[in-house]
């Protein structure tokens, strides 16, 4: 949630689900602006491949049909330390 000085009141939701431990699968919606979903899969332990997009809910619709996004991503591994608790954000 967001609260801003002459600005609307602005709430995002989000949901994601993984699967067998390399497919993230989810959707998101802004509060009256926008919806949209993502899919990305972990290539390996340090390469993830994805796909995003967004669509307005608003009347801007008829004049933009939304974003797309091609995400590629990176993780840096160092073995000097091992990982108890993995993150997956």
């Amino acid at each position: 949630i967001k609260v801003t000085e002459s600005a609307p009141l602005s709430a995002d939701v989000s949901l994601a689900f993984m699967f067998y431990d390399h497919l993230w699968i989810g959707g998101n919606y802004r509060l009256t602006e926008s919806a949209g979903g993502f899919v990305q899969f972990q290539i390996n332990n340090q390469f993830k491949f994805g796909y995003a997009f967004d669509v307005a809910t608003t009347g801007l619709i008829r004049h933009n049909f939304g974003t797309h996004e091609l995400l590629l991503s990176y993780d840096f591994v160092y073995k000097k330390k091992s990982i108890s608790s993995p993150r997956y954000f």
